[in-house]
């Protein structure tokens, strides 16, 4: 059972006659938004870089929604190398850093010709994309652990949005519906300042690829 269906068993224990297709809408609306707004769920990119090729595809997978991208660094593509240099993101497309488009349905990362080591396609080198990101899906898997942690919350905001449907008679009580809307922003607000604190103290440095 996926995180959709358990959330769904979760929901018709408060609301057992709720239209199917109205349920569905609002888990998936729900999840994609506390998703975007707290950015808890992340996951990092490896692209080769290409001989004086300066933009590429982000090979995101199947299901994801890039909402933020964290940090962007350069660096050879030896697994234990150490040495990852950032690269700050660029104010306007045709500046000098990174750019990234998340407005397309594939969005694409732009770097700088300027980069050293990148146009003299003396080493084989690579960027490493950590971003943030939501489901566009049900089907799309999220961690046991972010289930684990945010179910609760989920299912407040899933309730809040059922319970506050005007057009459905059967569903709509606005008391209930701002009960569940005030347990579900007090936690995703707290679930947003607790992203914020640990993006903050976390370390620059990569061991094996990977951010530590």
């Amino acid at each position: 059972m996926n995180w959709h269906e358990r959330l769904y068993q979760d929901v018709l224990m408060y609301l057992p006659d709720a239209p199917q297709p109205l349920v569905e809408r609002a888990i998936l609306t729900t999840a994609s938004d506390f998703f975007r707004d707290t950015q808890v769920l992340s996951d990092e990119l490896y692209i080769p870089l290409l001989c004086n090729n300066h933009e590429y595809l982000l090979p995101v997978p199947e299901g994801q929604r890039i909402v933020f991208i964290e940090r962007v660094s350069i660096g050879n593509c030896g697994v234990t190398s150490r040495d990852w240099r950032p690269l700050e993101p660029a104010q306007r497309r045709h500046e000098y850093g990174y750019w990234v488009d998340l407005n397309k349905p594939r969005p694409a990362i732009r770097i700088p010709p300027e980069i050293p080591n990148v146009s003299a396609c003396d080493s084989p080198y690579q960027l490493a994309v950590e971003y943030a990101w939501t489901p566009d899906t049900t089907q799309c898997r999220l961690p046991e652990h972010i289930i684990g942690r945010y179910a609760t919350t989920l299912l407040n905001g899933v309730l809040a949005a059922l319970y506050g449907m005007r057009l459905d008679e059967t569903l709509y009580d606005p008391a209930m519906a701002r009960e569940f809307r005030a347990q579900y922003e007090r936690e995703r607000d707290n679930a947003m300042n607790e992203k914020h604190q640990n993006f903050q103290t976390m370390p620059l440095m990569r061991r094996g690829g990977r951010f530590i």
